[in-house]
């Protein structure tokens, strides 16, 4: 149980952003926000433990990106944690 606790109170949010050319015409500060996409997830989105955020140069780019992430997400899971305890 301790080690429940440990990893529930210790979470980690990771980020993906993929960037786009175009901004968004109704809100052109959500997908180009000043100083860029991938440091406004690394200011304000992610955190915790070995927390990081990637960025996906395009969609196109976007599906490797994310086998990519999740390896290493599960590969800085702690000894004897597992994805499906």
């Amino acid at each position: 149980m301790d080690q429940f606790l440990r990893t529930f109170f210790e979470q980690t949010i990771n980020g993906l952003v993929i960037l786009s050319d175009e901004p968004m015409p109704t809100n052109p500060t959500h997908t180009h926000p000043p100083g860029g996409l991938k440091a406004y997830y690394e200011n304000n989105v992610m955190g915790g433990p070995g927390a990081f955020v990637m960025e996906a140069e395009s969609f196109e780019t976007f599906g490797q990106l994310i086998i990519s992430k999740l390896i290493k997400e599960i590969a800085a899971l702690p000894d004897g944690l597992h994805w499906y305890d």
